[in-house]
């Protein structure tokens, strides 16, 4: 997030030095902050080295005309970041515990930590396909991550828990959400009660690409009041996501369930983040109840137009 908001500051600075005027660069810097496009770069952990290359590459071009010789080192920077493999944490990690001080589990010639390595990277490419829109590849990818993930299950599964170091805690969860294992599942409901938000915000992402129709959404639910952005955002992606895969397997309507659901969703109606509206009109979609109409309606006369075109098609899913 820091990261994202120095692009931010950079991005107003180079609109600035093109002399476009002040209020439209702190517009367009602002747009490209908040804009929903870039939810995967800022969330997955996978995805520092494109933040990171994107920063050196808007240094560069603002140092270009005063220092070539430095805008050209940037931008050397800018393309070996982009080639890295992105460090598993993008935030710093909370004090290690005495399991994670030492992750010998990552040395270079470990097998653990060679499948590590590799489901990192195919993460990172997988990620890349689904951002470009090449959903083949991006299925190719997914196939070839649970693979590697199955193959070392609970390798990930300890990773996930903390057991490995912090370092590779976020990408034992990330892994999971591809596994092929429905004891998967659990795992990453349990780590919804976590204390670090990011933690949180990535089991959450990883039970949306389950979409396990067996998920228990109470636990998802309790997010939906989090303090942490994180929570907010992803809870109604997951619900969206899990309401779907039981609509699919043509399991009954569970009408208490919904109504807790509609009940919950409400809260984020209105919520601070665009992009916990944008999720939320997204579920809401899913969630043919009473209730869910009024709800709809809020969101079409929302500021943003991603906000309304996603009210309007979930109107027109549930019917009304």
């Amino acid at each position: 997030v820091g990261i994202h908001a120095l692009n931010s500051t950079l991005l107003v600075a180079l609109l600035l030095r093109s002399r476009i005027p002040p209020a439209g660069a702190l517009l367009g810097g602002l747009i490209f902050a908040v804009h929903p496009a870039n939810v995967e770069a800022v969330a997955w952990i996978s995805q520092l080295k494109t933040n990171a290359s994107l920063a050196l590459s808007l240094g560069a071009l603002l140092a270009f005309f005063r220092r070539p010789l430095f805008a050209t080192a940037l931008f050397v920077l800018a393309l070996a970041a982009c080639q890295q493999r992105a460090p598993v944490s993008a935030t710093p990690p909370p004090p290690p515990t005495p399991q994670a001080a030492t992750p010998a589990a990552l040395s270079p010639t470990d097998p653990t930590g060679l499948r590590l390595g590799e489901v990192d990277l195919l993460i990172s490419q997988w990620d890349v396909a689904q951002a470009s829109g090449r959903k083949d590849q991006a299925v190719m990818l997914a196939d070839r991550i649970r693979e590697a993930v199955d193959g070392g299950y609970s390798d990930f599964v300890a990773a996930s828990r903390g057991s490995m170091g912090t370092q590779t805690q976020y990408l034992g969860v990330s892994a999971l959400g591809f596994s092929g294992r429905s004891d998967a599942t659990r795992v990453l409901v349990e780590r919804l009660g976590e204390r670090d938000p990011k933690l949180v915000g990535n089991a959450l992402i990883a039970l949306k690409i389950r979409a396990d129709p067996n998920t228990p959404l109470e636990p998802v639910l309790q997010h939906l009041r989090s303090p942490a952005t994180e929570g907010r955002r992803y809870a109604p992606l997951v619900i969206a996501n899990v309401l779907e895969a039981k609509r699919r397997q043509g399991r009954p309507a569970d009408s208490m369930l919904e109504r807790r659901v509609a009940t919950g969703l409400s809260a984020v109606v209105a919520d601070r983040d665009p992009l916990v509206r944008l999720h939320t009109a997204k579920a809401l979609g899913k969630l043919p109840c009473p209730g869910t109409f009024d709800l709809l309606m809020v969101l079409m006369n929302d500021e943003y137009i991603r906000i309304r075109i996603a009210g309007a098609a979930g109107l027109e899913r549930i019917g009304d």
